[in-house]
């Protein structure tokens, strides 16, 4: 069964644009931060990332969020400059789990990093 991977943020062309690249290896879909949950609930995702376009406190209360309910999905983070996405590494270490970032601005780095958290 091929991964299946949920891409989260508030900009919808650029979502379907990372969703196009995810989909060259795993199965791929969209939301925005709001029906999050909902999808995760309807269907069953491997890992969750969650895009720059979120804002930080909202993406660090949807990460836990996620982690709580849905305790086997994996978590990325795309971040915009060096430690933006510091939430994620802080969950990873509160709650001892693989998570991952990745730089928006290196599609292969999105790839590479997914790659690495369907591995454990």
């Amino acid at each position: 069964m091929s991964a299946r991977i949920l891409l989260v943020g508030n900009d919808p062309q650029l979502l379907v644009t990372r969703a196009a690249v995810v989909h060259t290896r795993w199965q791929s879909k969209a939301a925005d931060p709001e029906d999050t949950l909902k999808a995760l609930r309807e269907d069953t995702f491997h890992i969750v990332v969650l895009c720059h376009t979120i804002e930080q406190p909202q993406a660090a209360i949807l990460a836990e969020k996620i982690h709580r309910l849905f305790p086997t999905v994996r978590l990325l983070a795309l971040e915009t400059t060096l430690g933006s996405a510091d939430y994620i590494r802080e969950l990873g270490q509160k709650y001892n789990i693989a998570t991952g970032v990745a730089s928006v601005y290196a599609p292969e780095e999105m790839l590479e990093a997914i790659a690495y958290l369907l591995q454990d």
